[in-house]
C-alpha cells in the first residue's frame, strides 16, 4: 500500500527541473555533469506482473549524455 508521503515524493521527483537540480548539485559523479537534460524523459514505472498484479516502481528518468547520444543513462530515484 502506498503511503501519502510516497505520492508527494513521486510528484516532486517527477518534475524535470527538480530532477535536474538534484542531479547537478548533489550527485558528485562525472556522469551527472554530462547528462543532456533537455532530452531526459520519465521512464515507465507502472507494470503488470505475470499474475496480473499491478505494481509501481520508484521514479525513473532516462536520458542520453552529451558525449554519447546513442546510449541512455537511467536514473532511479528512491
Amino acid at each position: 500500500m502506498k503511503r501519502h508521503s510516497d505520492t508527494r515524493y513521486t510528484e516532486l521527483f517527477s518534475n524535470p527541473l527538480f530532477v535536474r537540480r538534484l542531479l547537478e548539485n548533489f550527485v558528485l559523479e562525472d556522469f551527472a555533469q554530462h547528462l543532456d537534460f533537455s532530452s531526459m524523459e520519465p521512464y515507465k514505472t507502472k507494470f503488470v506482473t505475470e499474475a496480473f498484479a499491478s505494481r509501481e516502481s520508484d521514479v525513473i528518468w532516462k536520458g542520453p549524455t552529451h558525449a554519447d547520444t546513442a546510449s541512455a543513462i537511467y536514473c532511479r530515484i528512491l
